[in-house]
């Protein structure tokens, strides 16, 4: 990997590379393009970069991809899935030469990663670039910082799978398309979609030790009076915070049970 320029500020965004594959031994083919998609798919499961969704260019004998990273070893191998290291291999076998990633420079449209090495607390919280927050700070920690949660102890496929439907779903929200089927999943936390989401929160907490609580959507319609005395909805104790306020992040946590929420925004 190329050096970047030091005088980059990092708190700035995001940093922004160049993948390149060299063409000049075996050419253009379409089996390329596929490798190339395979390697970002993999790249985004494990959050290396921020979407898999890339515009290709060639000029020559360059095929080129930008991506944007949390940090400037986000692209290393150590961090890819087993499934990204294979493709990874297969890329540059088939190429007879290695991959390069080349530092560009900061991709300002991103929040910039903080990185804290022991975090208290998780949370899982979707619809975002990243769910998966660091309790203390509510700031993005990619799942590349965290062991391999899936059962095949390879990737982070069930968190993926998770937060693809989660996203589907508050898009259909959103839209008002079958509306109170979709409110009901992210917000009751007996619904199929809040049960996938917590047993990834008991996997996260599992494998790192650290407590991992689940995200409850919040939209109803009841005053604040009645928000306060919201009770947690899984085992009916109190679980407001002391001295939240309408527009934290987070105004509810139910120790016991690994979930929280937020006021609701439809008073």
């Amino acid at each position: 990997m190329q050096p970047i320029d030091a005088s980059l500020n990092p708190s700035q965004g995001m940093f922004s590379f160049d993948i390149l594959f060299n063409l000049s031994k075996i050419g253009y083919h379409p089996e390329i393009a596929d490798y190339l998609e395979s390697l970002l798919i993999n790249l985004a499961d494990a959050q290396q970069i921020t979407t898999a969704d890339c515009t290709l260019a060639q000029a020559g004998h360059t095929l080129r991809v930008a991506v944007t990273c949390p940090e400037l070893d986000a692209l290393d191998v150590k961090n890819c899935t087993l499934y990204g290291k294979r493709t990874i291999e297969k890329i540059e076998a088939a190429l007879q030469t290695p991959i390069q990633f080349i530092p560009t420079g900061i991709d300002p449209r991103y929040e910039p990663y903080i990185g804290q090495k022991n975090p208290a607390v998780y949370i899982l919280q979707g619809s975002g670039i990243f769910p998966l927050l660091n309790g203390e700070t509510n700031r993005y920690v990619p799942l590349y910082k965290i062991p391999f949660t899936y059962h095949d102890e390879a990737c982070y496929n069930d968190v993926r799978f998770w937060n693809n439907n989660y996203t589907r779903l508050y898009g259909i929200w959103f839209n008002g398309i079958h509306e109170k089927f979709a409110q009901r999943q992210m917000q009751d936390p007996h619904s199929a979609l809040s049960i996938q989401g917590r047993a990834v929160c008991q996997r996260i907490e599992t494998l790192t030790g650290v407590p991992t609580y689940y995200f409850l959507f919040n939209y109803r319609r009841r005053s604040r009076t009645q928000e306060r005395a919201w009770k947690c909805p899984l085992c009916g104790k109190n679980w407001l915070l002391e001295g939240a306020e309408p527009g934290d992040e987070f105004a509810f946590r139910c120790d016991e049970d690994r979930i929280v929420s937020r006021f609701t925004l439809n008073t």
